[in-house]
């Protein structure tokens, strides 16, 4: 057990302790600070990992009385405080325990209580048993599949926020231009409702999919943080009644956090803890999906890949935790003076690969040579109070794709060739005295 394991189930200890203690009143009361501090455990960010304390909080509650459990036999738990109403989902004897997220107050329980075929019931069940083998793109699909069901709508799509972009889940149904107004849903605004699309604008309408008749567009939104769209398509010009829309309310805020969840495991395995640049494995998956496009839409894309020169001198001169330090401050300048489409990744020790889509080789050219200014003109601060101003200098090596890839190659050859003719004009600005591109 980790030492924040060891703290959290200390604090959980002592919460159990006052619970039992604390005066019936004290837990009738809804906004009882004790019952208060017990749902501000049950809602934490990341519950899984210290969910055997959960499980003796909610076993203490319980058996004061103060606690409302209802568990069904295929395993999944609907559990609700005061004000609080979260899911738990028990898999298969052996498994682990999850949460998937505090729920609307009343919600899981009115939609249940609604689910007469007992579709959504079976579809927490699935997923409990599921969740740890199925990849995100499975786990929605199961979801989109039991919304579509459950209303009798046409289609069901996804669509995730990457990189300022929205992209779908499935790749079935562009995302349409209504989610440019962007800026509704990432403030925290509401669902959007439209019965009857003829209510939109003709820009609006001719990107949604043929023969739409009504919109559901519902954030997939955890805390402020929005980073998803849940779109309901149907060909009938019609209105949702309210218990529906409950119920794909539901739906949607287990799709929430399962998003958020994969979220989670994306940084660890695709951001670089030291730089906060993307890692090489992210590197390696972008490049294929950048040459895809690049072959697709008939544009260009260049690979600048960048060394940060003397860096074994800065290491012996002034200590590893300084070297680090200069990574991760050069690292930051590249990450601020590239465009939002441009991708930083940390290739390997000192050195980056700085992904440039859409941009010929002179405008490339351009944008490196700011970059590697911008480096030259950026000290990093050492030492305290006065210290030193230690100038770290980055030498840049430009490649483009199709001009530099010979022929019609497969996209892995592409891939090779192109890194290959970067690698190779960086080394020969190391040659020729590093610092430049």
């Amino acid at each position: 057990m980790t030492e924040q394991q060891d703290t959290m189930s200390s604090s959980y200890a002592q919460l159990i302790e006052k619970l039992l203690k604390a005066p019936t009143g004290d837990l009738e009361a809804l906004d009882s600070p004790l019952l208060r501090l017990a749902e501000e455990c049950l809602s934490r960010e990341d519950p899984v990992e210290h969910w055997r304390a959960a499980r003796i909080l909610l076993d203490a509650l319980a058996a004061r009385g103060r606690f409302v459990r209802e568990e069904s036999s295929d395993g999944v738990r609907y559990i609700r405080t005061g004000s609080l109403e979260s899911v738990l989902l028990l898999p298969p004897a052996g498994g682990t325990e999850r949460f998937v997220r505090p729920i609307e107050p009343g919600l899981a329980r009115d939609v249940l209580a609604r689910d007469s075929s007992g579709r959504i019931e079976a579809l927490l069940a699935d997923l409990a048993t599921r969740m740890p083998q199925q990849n995100l793109g499975e786990s929605l699909a199961r979801i989109a599949a039991t919304v579509e069901e459950w209303l009798g709508v046409s289609s069901v799509e996804f669509y995730l926020r990457e990189q300022d972009e929205w992209r779908s889940s499935t790749g079935a149904i562009p995302p349409p231009s209504v989610l440019a107004n962007e800026r509704h849903f990432l403030s925290g605004g509401d669902p959007v409702y439209v019965p009857d699309v003829r209510d939109l604008r003709e820009s609006e309408r001719s990107t949604l999919p043929a023969r739409t008749g009504s919109l559901l567009l519902y954030p997939l939104r955890v805390d402020s943080d929005t980073f998803g769209i849940a779109a309901v398509f149907d060909r009938r010009v019609r209105p949702f009644s309210e218990s529906a829309l409950r119920a794909v309310a539901f739906l949607f805020l287990i799709a929430a956090g399962r998003v958020q969840s994969e979220r989670r495991l994306e940084r660890l395995i695709y951001i670089d803890p030291l730089t906060g640049a993307f890692t090489r494995r992210y590197f390696d998956e972008q490049i294929m999906r950048e040459l895809e496009r690049s072959e697709r839409d008939n544009v260009p894309l260049t690979l600048a890949m960048a060394d940060l020169d003397d860096f074994k001198t800065i290491n012996d001169t002034h200590g590893h935790p300084v070297g680090d330090r200069a990574l991760a401050h050069v690292c930051g300048l590249l990450i601020q003076n590239v465009r939002k489409i441009d991708l930083v990744t940390r290739y390997g020790g000192e050195e980056f690969a700085i992904l440039l889509p859409g941009a010929p080789l002179d405008s490339s050219r351009v944008i490196c040579e700011r970059l590697r200014s911008e480096i030259a003109n950026s000290p990093l601060q050492v030492g305290t109070g006065a210290g030193i101003k230690l100038t770290l200098t980055l030498s840049i090596g430009v490649a483009c794709f199709p001009e530099h890839v010979g022929g019609s190659p497969g996209r892995d050859k592409a891939r090779h060739e192109l890194i290959e003719r970067a690698d190779a004009a960086l080394y020969e600005a190391k040659r020729l005295g590093k610092n430049q591109v």
